[in-house]
């Protein structure tokens, strides 16, 4: 989400936020954007969804090893 800082317009933020929702209707993310609009003084510019279906079995597979990171 870009929303524009109350006391600086002209400047964009970003905020990310997460949360397991369920498409088309994605109650949880017009939920939030109601408490945006109603509580806080941003004022949105955008906001982009990225939506993947449910996670299922088929999607996870066991790693068997180390994998070393640094």
């Amino acid at each position: 989400m870009h929303y524009h800082m109350p006391d600086h317009p002209s400047l964009l933020q970003l905020y990310v936020w997460q949360e397991y929702d369920l498409a088309p209707a994605f109650p949880e993310l017009r939920g939030f954007l109601d408490y945006w609009a109603r509580e806080l003084d941003g004022a949105l510019h955008s906001v982009r969804v990225a939506h993947h279906g449910l996670i299922e079995p088929s999607e996870w597979r066991a790693v068997d090893g180390i994998i070393p990171l640094n």
